[in-house]
Formats: C-alpha cells, structure tokens, sequence
C-alpha cells in the first residue's frame, strides 16, 4: 500500500510497499495521468527513489522505498545536476560539465548533451534564442 502525501507545494510523495517496477508503480498511484506525462517527468530528471534522480522506466522498486515526483517547470539546466553555469551575460554562457555528459549530440544520443540543454535552457528565456559551440577542453587538453 503507498500513502500519498505533500513533501512541498510542488512534490508527491509516495511509499512502496511491494516489489514493482517504477513506471507501474506511477500508473498505479496517479491513473488519472497517462505514460507520456511520466516519461516527460523522467526526461527532465523530476522523479526521485530515495532522495536520487531515477531515469529509468522499468526500475525495481523495493518496499520501504520512497519515490517523489517534482512538479514543478524549473529549467532543464537547474534540474541537469552535471552542468553547471560557471558564468552568463547576453553573450556568452560559460559552463562546467562532468565526464560522461557529451558535448554534442552523437548517433546514440542527443537529449542529454551540454548542448541540448543549453539550447533549451535558452529557448524558455526567448524562443529565437540559440546557442553556438564555440570552444570545448577535452580530457587530454
């Protein structure tokens, strides 16, 4: 049995009580919702299994469990934990990004990049905006 609750204005709360796979978990406790609005709350980062970010669909919850959902339309970039915005003015946007986070799209990805999310990041201030890459360091440099 889960207890939905309130943590915060914009947060769910729910506990696990069986063994179940995290995306029939969340159609069980909001059938009301339909499976793309969870894979959008996946794509953005904003479902948590005790405190940690889950991007997976068929994640095995345990009971004991804790999953909140954030509800809040924060930007991409404030919910993306491995960049982060070293500096920002009309020009120019300085970032710092964590290994494993690609610089640009590749044939095997293209929703977590610096880029995409940087493009995004800058698209909800103004809808003309765009990015350009204009330097990059890699490991070796």
């Amino acid at each position: 049995m889960s207890f939905p609750g309130q943590l915060k204005k914009k947060e769910s709360f729910f506990a696990v009580s069986e063994e179940i796979e995290l995306m029939k978990f969340l159609l069980l406790q909001l059938p009301q919702r339909k499976r793309n609005s969870f894979k959008t709350l996946f794509k953005f980062r904003k479902i948590l299994v005790d405190g940690k970010i889950e991007t997976q669909y068929n994640y095995l919850l345990k009971p004991g469990q804790k999953v909140i959902i954030q509800w809040d339309k924060d930007s991409e970039i404030q919910t993306f934990s491995k960049v982060k915005i070293v500096f920002e003015d009309n020009d120019i946007i300085v970032i710092n990004k964590q290994e494993g986070v690609l610089s640009i799209a590749t044939s095997k990805e293209a929703s977590y990049t610096a880029y995409s999310i940087l493009s995004n990041y800058v698209k909800k201030q103004h809808p003309a905006n765009k990015i350009f890459v204009v330097h990059r360091l890699d490991r070796e440099t």
